[in-house]
C-alpha cells in the first residue's frame, strides 16, 4: 500500500518584492540616485572623513544621548551610531525588507555605510534609528540630543511586508 502524500501549504509572496513594485517612479530614481552618488563618495570622499581607530573606535568616548550604541560591520568595514528602540538584539537581516520608503530598512543593524558624510564631527552625530516595530533609517543628533528623522513613518502605512507575507 503506498503511502498518502500531504502537501503543506508554502508561504508565496502575492507581489513581487522588486523595490520598482513598492515604490513610485520618483522615489525609486531619487534612490537609485543616491546609490550611485554614494559609490562616488566611498572613492573620492570617504577618506577625509575618517579618523584614528574607525570604525573600531567610537568617534567620541562620550555619546551625545544615553541611548547610542556604537556598532562595528566588521565585512564592510565601517562603524555608526544606533538608537534601538525596538526589541530586538542588534542584528542584520538577511533578507532586504523595505519600509515605506526606499530608505527605511526592517533591520536592527544598519545594511550599509551611511554616505555624503563631509567631516568627522558629522560621524558623531549620524545614527541608524530603529523605531518600535524594526525599521530603521539614518537620522541626524542635534547638540541638544534631539533626534531629526528624515522620512517620518507615513500616518496611515500599512506594512506591506506584512500584508505579502514577508514577516
Amino acid at each position: 500500500m503506498a503511502a498518502k502524500i500531504y502537501k503543506f501549504p508554502e508561504k508565496i509572496p502575492k507581489t513581487p518584492r522588486s523595490i520598482k513594485d513598492l515604490f513610485s517612479a520618483e522615489e525609486y530614481q531619487h534612490y537609485v540616485t543616491y546609490i550611485e552618488q554614494a559609490e562616488i563618495w566611498r572613492r573620492e570622499k570617504k577618506s577625509e572623513t575618517l579618523y584614528e581607530g574607525y570604525p573600531f573606535k567610537a568617534p567620541s568616548e562620550v555619546p551625545i544621548r544615553g541611548d547610542m550604541v556604537w556598532y562595528v560591520n566588521e565585512s564592510d568595514n565601517f562603524g555608526v551610531w544606533v538608537i534601538n528602540h525596538s526589541p530586538q538584539p542588534i542584528a542584520r537581516h538577511k533578507e532586504i525588507l523595505f519600509g515605506w520608503s526606499p530608505f527605511v530598512r526592517y533591520t536592527v543593524a544598519p545594511p550599509m555605510e551611511p554616505v555624503r558624510i563631509d567631516s568627522t564631527e558629522l560621524r558623531n552625530r549620524i545614527v541608524w534609528y530603529v523605531n518600535k516595530d524594526g525599521y530603521g533609517q539614518y537620522a541626524v543628533i542635534k547638540s541638544s540630543g534631539e533626534l531629526w528623522i528624515p522620512i517620518a513613518e507615513p500616518e496611515n502605512w500599512q506594512d506591506h511586508n506584512k500584508i505579502y507575507g514577508y514577516l
